[in-house]
C-alpha cells in the first residue's frame, strides 16, 4: 500500500494564486494524499475559494483560524492535524510539477536510511521560469551538526517519525521553516534529487527587509544549540549577522533583484520547456 502524504499549506491571502496551488496537487502522478490547509485569518475571499474547492475535493482538509497568527503558528497547526507518514510542503502562492509528490516518495522507499528528500526549485518571476535552485546528483549525505540547511523546507518532504516532538518556534516571525528543518536533521540523512519540482516566485515573496530579519532569527536559532555545540553555535550566528552587513552593501551597490539572481543558476533549454509543459499541463487540468 503506497505512503499517504501529508501536505501542509498555511495560507493568508491569497485569494490570486490558491486555487493553482491546489491545482498543482489535483493534477499529481501520485494521488494518496490529504491537504491540510490553515487559513491564517485571510481578510480577502481566501476563504470561500477554499471552501467551494472542498465541496469536490476530499483530500483537502480545512482550517481557519478568526485571526492572523503568523506563519509558525499555521505551520504547527497543520503539523499536528497531518496523518500521513511522509510530509510536504507547499506554500500558497507556489505550485508543483505534476511528478513531485511521486519521485519523492519512490526515493524514500528505495532508501530507507534517508529521512529527508528536497528537490530543485524553479524561480519564476511574471509566470515566467527565470533560475533553478538546489538540484543535486542525488547523493545521500548526513546532517551531523547545526549548520546551515542544506535543502529548502518547501520544497522538502519528511519522514513523520523525525519530528519527535520538535515543534515550529512561534516566536520567529521569519525563519522558522529553517529553524524546524535544522533540529529534526540532526543525525540524520538527507538527499537533494537531480531534479526541480517545486515553482517559487521569489520577486513577489522577498524583500530585504524580510531577508535581514530572517539572518537575525537563524542566529538566534543556532544559539538553541549552545549546550551541546557551544563553538558551533556561536560560530554561526556570527557568520548570520555578517550576512546582515554584507547584504546590506550589494543591495545598495547593486540592487535587490541582482541579489535574487546571483541565489539561482540559469536555466536550460530544457528545463524552460519542461517548466512550459508543466504549466500548460496545470491549465488544462479538471
Amino acid at each position: 500500500m503506497s505512503s499517504l502524504v501529508s501536505i501542509m499549506i498555511p495560507v493568508y491571502n491569497a485569494e490570486s494564486t490558491i486555487a493553482m496551488a491546489i491545482k498543482s496537487l489535483q493534477y499529481q502522478t501520485y494521488s494518496n494524499w490529504e491537504c491540510i490547509i490553515v487559513n491564517d485569518g485571510s481578510t480577502d475571499k481566501t476563504l470561500d475559494i477554499l471552501n467551494k474547492l472542498a465541496i469536490k475535493e476530499p483530500r483537502l482538509k480545512i482550517f481557519s483560524f478568526n485571526n492572523n497568527k503568523g506563519r509558525g503558528t499555521a505551520r504547527q497547526f497543520a503539523l499536528e492535524k497531518c496523518q500521513g507518514n511522509l510530509i510536504a510542503m507547499l506554500d500558497a502562492d507556489d505550485w508543483y510539477y505534476h511528478d513531485k509528490l511521486e519521485k519523492q516518495v519512490n526515493f524514500l522507499n528505495q532508501h530507507p536510511e534517508v529521512v529527508l528528500v528536497s528537490c530543485g526549485m524553479v524561480i519564476q518571476r511574471n509566470k515566467e521560469c527565470v533560475g533553478v535552485r538546489g538540484i543535486q546528483n542525488e547523493k545521500i549525505d548526513h546532517f551531523n551538526q547545526p549548520m546551515p540547511v542544506p535543502v529548502p523546507h518547501a520544497s522538502s518532504m519528511f519522514r513523520r517519525e523525525i519530528v519527535n516532538g520538535h515543534t515550529y518556534d512561534l516566536e520567529f516571525k521569519l525563519g522558522q521553516d529553517m529553524d524546524f528543518l535544522r533540529r529534526i536533521l540532526i543525525g540524520h540523512q538527507y538527499a537533494k534529487l537531480d531534479y526541480a519540482g517545486y515553482v517559487y516566485d521569489e520577486y513577489i515573496s522577498n524583500t530585504p527587509s524580510k531577508i535581514f530579519s530572517s539572518y537575525r532569527f537563524s542566529a538566534k536559532g543556532y544559539l538553541k544549540f549552545f549546550k551541546t555545540y557551544p563553538i558551533v553555535s556561536i560560530r554561526y550566528a556570527i557568520l548570520e549577522y555578517l550576512k546582515i552587513i554584507r547584504l546590506k552593501i550589494y543591495t545598495r551597490l547593486f540592487g535587490f533583484n541582482s541579489i535574487i539572481e546571483k541565489r539561482s543558476i540559469a536555466i536550460t533549454e530544457i528545463q524552460k520547456n519542461e517548466f512550459l509543459k508543466n504549466l500548460e499541463m496545470l491549465k488544462n487540468h479538471e
